[in-house]
Formats: structure tokens, C-alpha cells, sequence
């Protein structure tokens, strides 16, 4: 809650709503909040017209607006016909985009404020709801679709006209209003796994409804279609996978038979799934499918379902693939008049795209693969807030971090760093050029961080600060005491290692890069040559917290916060007939 405090005082001009936030703070009022509910703040209405000019006036709830929100939700479902509004307040879905964004991130991180999670979640609980009201809408059109099949009727058929097109529109305009927030917001990391998650569901709500739309189509015209499909309805990817390592059970795949109203469908064989490589390198060249060690799932006889846990035998070749299921059925189906069945082979959609790595030394390229097909796949040109969600949300499962609850995601000043540094600060018409030059870096800094050893628990902890140029070190260095040292990634020696230190002397801060010899060796990490160097005696701790804009970092004695990392001393054992050094 503190910082949810500091960054809205940071936001506004009045000393008596600051007070009156830090009063109510250290009266115990917000003790009971849960902290899922820490961005919920609520503003008295005697101070609601203080709050800053800009953009940012109008982020925060009056008590008056938050109790009618309340009550909005607690006696109504929110209307197709008001999406995306979201009630008392002008923002939206569909207007919190380029200029806002560009308004915030071209603000000094000094000047930046907290409050626009506050913003994303409302929008993201809305568009839940509304998803709600959609599913809620196509099982109404289920029940009277089959009945109207039966028994046709035109004021039935009239009224089934009408929740299609209701239907359609508030999924088609849902999505738009999805995509258009992910690519035009830099998102929390728990809001981007919402954003996909809710634009997956709306997808296979859309597949559905066409499917309806198809069969109530076949009373007004002939039609030799039969209305049932297959779909990866739950799928682990897009992701970098190693060959032979089976995914989790929290990475399944699964695929399930959607169908008209009025059809009938039982499964005649087992589900079988396929690994479908892709080689735009040589388009001449087939490559052989990689095998899977189980590629075959019963079809559940009630729900339709499948359920996959993937062993990938054989990589891709640094290059990407998908995964296509299929199942033969026995489908029956007509109306009152007339009923057909036939069996039916059925082929699902391709899944997202992955990318299978034979060893370690793959990861970095295979991913930086993955990504441009996924953010490049419908332009030349992306923007930033588009590219920012897609890295955070692969850094978060390169480093193995969930995305509700990560220990360490790239925080707001690593990603300005990387904003900066390699796009100058662009917020549109980011190409696969720019891309590749960034990723000629940070891709060799990622493997670093997933494998070697103790860098990702020590990333976590805050002991590497990470994204830093030589300036920054030298500022957060120099009124340290003498032996104070900072951990970061080089920026001239892509994936190495580089060691800010204080010493006395005219040069009163040295950068050392560590090379591969001090690090390599069954015994030998970056904790274990740490500790044999007297130079670095306190490291600086990243607490995650920021003062005035810039990162709070906490002095600890190496040995303290790194003993846990340290190898086991091996006793050296004298050889007989032979000296010590």
C-alpha cells in the first residue's frame, strides 16, 4: 500500500489530500485491504476536483462514483450496447490508447505515477463480464436453436436473428476492443495473461456462434454442410520447449468438438495430434513431422474433450511449429423434415506457434524466432506497448515466474532502459530490424538468466540489478563506501557479466567484466568468484522500491546475503609420492 501512496502523492498538488492519505494510512484504515485490492483507493469527494491536470485526473474513483460502481455491478450485467464503457468514468477499452500512452511514457520516470493498473483492472473486470453475458447468450440461442430446428416457427426464428446478431457484434466488438488495449498499453503482468486469456475464450465463442449461424442458415437454404468442428479449445503455447522433457501437467492440451444444436456427434476413434514444421528459409524442403512420445487421447463421450501432455521427441530446428489434432466422428443431424448422418474426418485449427530446442544453446535464437512470428505476423510494423507485453510475458516464463504472483518481472525502469536503448524511445513503427539489433543483446542475456547457475534465483532476489548503463552504475556508486558493488548485464559484451565497484582514488568507480574462466568449473559460479575477490566486499540489494524515480538498492556484506549460494569447500586430498603448490 505505501507504494500505492507514494505514487499518488508523486501525482498530485494538494498538501491536504496528501495528508489526508498518509493520515488515513497510518491510522490502520487500509490495514484490512487484501492486497489484490491495494489499487482500489478511494478519494473523498471533497477531494476529488484536487487532483492533477492531465490525463491522470480523471484514473481515480470518487466515493460517490465507487459506490455507484458497486451497486452497477451488484444488480446488472453490464450492457453490449455501453462496451466499452466503463461506468463513471470517461476512459474506456477503446480510448485508453496511443495518446495516453504516449503522455505517460514520455513523462520522467521521476514524474511517473501507479495509479494506471487501477485503470487496466476495471476495463479487464468489465470485459470479463461481459464475456460472461456472452456465454450466457449463446446458451439461450443453444436451447431455442434446437427447438426452432424441430419445430420451425418464425417468431422464433426471428428472435434467434436477432441474439445471433447480438451475439456477434458483442464478441467481434469485444475483441477489437482487446486487441487494440493490448497493443496500445504497457499492461501489469497479471493484466496480460488476463488480456490473452479473455481474447482465447471470446475465439472459441466466435467459432461456435458461427457454427450456429451456419445450421440456422440451413432452414432458409440447402445446404450439404454438416455443423460440427474441431478445436484446440486449451493450449500451453506460444513457449520455447526443450526435446524429451514432458510439459506439466499445468501445460495441457486440450481440444474439444463443438456442434449445432440440433447434431448429434459420437467419436469413432481416439484424438490424434501432429506436429506440423514450418521452414520459410527453404520453402522446396519438406522437414519430416517431429514425432511426439504419445500422440493419441481418448475423446471423453460426454463433453467432447481431449486432454494432451506433450513429450516433444525431436526439435524444430530453431525454427517454429504448431500442432493440428484430428478425429473421426459420426455425426447425425437435420431437421423435422429431413435427417442425414454421415462419418466425418474432422481437423482442428493450428495451434499457436512454439518452438522445440534440442540443448540450451538454442534457447535464445529458437525464442527470438517465436517472437517475430508471433508480434510481426500481420504488419511490418508493430508498436512498443505490443512488443513490451509479448517480452514481459516471455520473460516471466523464461525465468520460470507465474504471471499472477512473479517474484521478479521486468519492472518500469527495465523496460525504459530497453524502450530507449535500442527503439529511441518509439512508440510506433517498430520494425523486425529494430527488433533483431535488440535481440542480438537481449537474447543472449536471457539464456544467461534461465540457465547458469544461480543467476536466476539471485535476479529474483534483487542481488543483480540488471539493465544499467556505466553513468547509472557510477551515480548509484559514488557516495558508497569503498568495496560497494553493483551486478548488471554488459551493455558492449552481450550475455557477459559486468561489476560496478567503489575504490579510493581518483578513479572512484571501476567496471570489471567477468570472464568465462572465473565462472566456469563444477565448483566455480558468479557467488564463488565473488567471494574469493577482496575488491567486492557489500553488495547493493535492488529492492524493488524507487525513490524520486530512482531504484532503492540496500548495502549487505557479501558473505551474508550470498552464503547460501556458495559451493562446498572441498577438502583437498595430499597424493602420495607429491608436493602442495
Amino acid at each position: 500500500y505505501q507504494r500505492r501512496v507514494r505514487g499518488i502523492q508523486a501525482m498530485i498538488n494538494d498538501d491536504d489530500l496528501c495528508d489526508w492519505i498518509t493520515d488515513s494510512a497510518n491510522d490502520g484504515i487500509f490495514n484490512d485491504f487484501p492486497e489484490e485490492h491495494y489499487d482500489e483507493l478511494i478519494i473523498p469527494d471533497e477531494y476529488s476536483t484536487t487532483l492533477g491536470s492531465g490525463n491522470t485526473s480523471n484514473l481515480l474513483y470518487t466515493e460517490q462514483e465507487e459506490n455507484q460502481w458497486i451497486l452497477n455491478t451488484q444488480t446488472a450485467t453490464p450492457s453490449l450496447s455501453s462496451l466499452p464503457h466503463t461506468p463513471q468514468t470517461p476512459q474506456s477499452l477503446n480510448n485508453i490508447k496511443g495518446e495516453d500512452v504516449d503522455n505517460l511514457e514520455s513523462q520522467p520516470l521521476s514524474q511517473r505515477t501507479d495509479n494506471q493498473p487501477l485503470v487496466y483492472n476495471m476495463l479487464l473486470v468489465q470485459a470479463q463480464q461481459i464475456v460472461l453475458q456472452l456465454c450466457e447468450k449463446q446458451e439461450q440461442i443453444k436451447v431455442l436453436q434446437k427447438s426452432v430446428m424441430m419445430s420451425p416457427e418464425q417468431q422464433a426464428y426471428n428472435q434467434l436473428i436477432q441474439l445471433h446478431q447480438e451475439t456477434d457484434a458483442g464478441i467481434a466488438q469485444v475483441i477489437r476492443a482487446l486487441q487494440e488495449f493490448y497493443k496500445t498499453n504497457v499492461l501489469p503482468t497479471q493484466d496480460i495473461e488476463k488480456c490473452i486469456s479473455l481474447q482465447d475464450s471470446l475465439t472459441m465463442l466466435q467459432m461456435q456462434s458461427q457454427i450456429y449461424w451456419a445450421e440456422l442458415q440451413s432452414l432458409s437454404q440447402s445446404s450439404t454442410q454438416f455443423f460440427v468442428a474441431l478445436v484446440i479449445d486449451n493450449q500451453p503455447f506460444s513457449n520455447v520447449y526443450m526435446q524429451r522433457r514432458q510439459l506439466t501437467d499445468q501445460e495441457i492440451v486440450k481440444t474439444r468438438i463443438l456442434k449445432g444444436a440440433n447434431v448429434v456427434v459420437n467419436p469413432i476413434s481416439p484424438v490424434k495430434i501432429s506436429v506440423v514444421c514450418h521452414s520459410p528459409h527453404n520453402s522446396k524442403t519438406k522437414q519430416p513431422k517431429p514425432p511426439l512420445e504419445s500422440d493419441i487421447a481418448p475423446c471423453n463421450p460426454s463433453d467432447h474433450t481431449a486432454n494432451f501432455q506433450l513429450n516433444f521427441m525431436e526439435g524444430t530446428r530453431k525454427d517454429y511449429a504448431n500442432v493440428k489434432c484430428s478425429v473421426k466422428v459420426e455425426v447425425q443431424q437435420g431437421g423435422a423434415n429431413k435427417q442425414t448422418s454421415a462419418q466425418l474426418m474432422l481437423e482442428s485449427n493450428p495451434s499457436k506457434p512454439f518452438v522445440v530446442i534440442t540443448n540450451e544453446s538454442q534457447f535464445g535464437a529458437g525464442l527470438g524466432v517465436l517472437l517475430k512470428k508471433t508480434i510481426w505476423s500481420n504488419g511490418n510494423e508493430v508498436s512498443w506497448p505490443l512488443l513490451a507485453n509479448e517480452l514481459q510475458s516471455h520473460f516471466l516464463k523464461a525465468t520460470r515466474q507465474s504471471p499472477s504472483r512473479p517474484q521478479r518481472a521486468l519492472c518500469e525502469l527495465d523496460l525504459h532502459y530497453l524502450h530507449v536503448t535500442f527503439f529511441g524511445g518509439l512508440q510506433q513503427g517498430i520494425t523486425t530490424k529494430m527488433f533483431q539489433r535488440f535481440w542480438d543483446w537481449f537474447g543472449k542475456v536471457l539464456p544467461k538468466l534461465r540457465y547458469q547457475r544461480h543467476l536466476c534465483s539471485m535476479w529474483k532476489a534483487g542481488l543483480i540489478y540488471g539493465f544499467m548503463n556505466k553513468n547509472a552504475i557510477e551515480a548509484a556508486l559514488m557516495s558508497r563506501p569503498e568495496g560497494c558493488f553493483l551486478i548488471r548485464f554488459s551493455e558492449s559484451n552481450p550475455g557477459s557479466i559486468a561489476i560496478g565497484y567503489r575504490v579510493n582514488g581518483p578513479q572512484s568507480v571501476k567496471n570489471y567484466l567477468v570472464k568465462p574462466e572465473d565462472i566456469t568449473g563444477l565448483r566455480k559460479s558468479l557467488p564463488d568468484f565473488l567471494r574469493i575477490c577482496p575488491q567486492f566486499s557489500t553488495v547493493l540489494q535492488f529492492t524493488g522500491d524507487f525513490h524520486n524515480g530512482l531504484p532503492v538498492l540496500k548495502p549487505y556484506p557479501k558473505d551474508v546475503i550470498f552464503e547460501q549460494y556458495y559451493s562446498p569447500v572441498l577438502n583437498t586430498i595430499r597424493t602420495k609420492g607429491y608436493d602442495d603448490l
